[in-house]
């Protein structure tokens, strides 16, 4: 394996690694950072070969997507996380990065390329921080995917199925609703644990998150469908129809209400 790392400017990552990212309510700031790590760990660095790998594997269609969750998840959960948290920098992002009231915040952190390995990644890396008790509100996705590693505090962390679409609502079975601590790791796509919710249980909560947008380019990706869990009418076999809300009143509802 080679071990040179090149610099890369920030510039080019934000033009190449986040096209279209960067109108989501939810996604609000950038990195602050300029300085990119001078070296990557070995085995940092063939951890990031394998998701670079997995990434593009999805993206071409060489894997399906719940077999890029199976093996993200188990991915993520491997990470030599402190080796990870240098390279992202956290220590830095605690102390500098304001906590919004109502909802999570996001850095895009900048990493150093690999020897052999295209500038342009097939996915992005998001951290997401939180306060105590602010949350990633409930919202699915569709025509993406995407990997949460806890990084730092704790979460609560649910997942729900998307049964289906309805005008007005969504279709849902719970599925995952766990406490989470750094190491832990859920994954989303279109077809596996579409609608997810997450809140900090601890002072400060975060997360890394891998995202893999516009899988098939035939079809719109929407970042963002948000839905109200806690109204949701229970119609028989733990399903639940929940109602669809718009941006101003999740926040207002889920940004910042505890657990």
């Amino acid at each position: 394996m080679e071990a040179g790392v090149a610099m890369v400017s920030r510039r080019a990552f934000l033009e190449t690694g986040l096209a279209g990212l960067l109108t989501i309510g939810l996604l609000d700031t950038l990195v602050a950072g300029d300085a990119v790590p001078p070296a990557v760990d070995p085995i940092l660095e063939s951890w990031l070969r394998n998701l670079h790998d997995r990434c593009g594997d999805l993206r071409g269609g060489a894997i399906p997507a719940t077999a890029w969750q199976s093996e993200v998840t188990a991915l993520l959960e491997r990470v030599p996380l402190e080796d990870l948290l240098r390279l992202i920098d956290f220590d830095r992002m605690l102390k500098v990065v304001p906590l919004p009231d109502d909802r999570a915040t996001t850095r895009d952190p900048v990493f150093p390329p690999l020897a052999g390995l295209p500038d342009r990644a097939d996915y992005i890396r998001r951290v997401f921080l939180m306060g105590e008790d602010r949350a990633i509100v409930p919202h699915g996705h569709r025509n993406m995917v995407s990997g949460h590693l806890v990084i730092h505090g704790r979460l609560r962390v649910r997942h729900f199925e998307r049964l289906r679409d309805e005008p007005a609502h969504l279709i849902l079975r719970p599925t995952i609703d766990r406490d989470s601590r750094p190491g832990s790791a859920t994954t989303v796509s279109d077809f596996k644990d579409n609608v997810h919710w997450l809140v900090a249980t601890s002072k400060v909560a975060a997360t890394f998150d891998v995202i893999v947008p516009g899988l098939d380019p035939a079809r719109p990706t929407e970042f963002m469908d948000y839905v109200d869990p806690r109204r949701a009418e229970s119609i028989g076999d733990g399903t639940l129809r929940a109602p669809r809300l718009d941006q101003d009143e999740v926040f207002k509802r889920y940004g910042h209400t505890g657990a």
